[in-house]
């Protein structure tokens, strides 16, 4: 997950395939569901997002070359993130 600057950056310049190096924390959430289920996401949560390789003309660049080369996303990278009331 980005956020602010960071998360328009991700989701103008970020596609399948690219590499990057994130730097951020890791966020363990747990719950149990009206069922009794328990429940676990981990998310990342980035502070820093460093791009590795250069953007690929037409759209993101396949991890194998012999494949055949993605789309470009549907939509972008950002997502929405809303803070919990404590």
């Amino acid at each position: 997950m980005t956020f602010d600057k960071l998360a328009a950056t991700c989701g103008e310049y970020l596609t399948k395939g690219r590499k990057v190096a994130v730097v951020g924390k890791l966020r363990l959430n747990e719950w149990t569901t009206k069922d009794g289920e328990r429940r676990s996401r981990l998310q990342a949560v980035a502070d820093a997002v460093q791009f590795l390789d250069k953007p690929a003309l037409g759209g993101a660049a396949p991890v194998d070359p012999r494949a055949e080369p993605a789309k470009p996303a549907d939509r972008s990278a950002v997502g929405a993130y809303r803070r919990k009331a404590s």
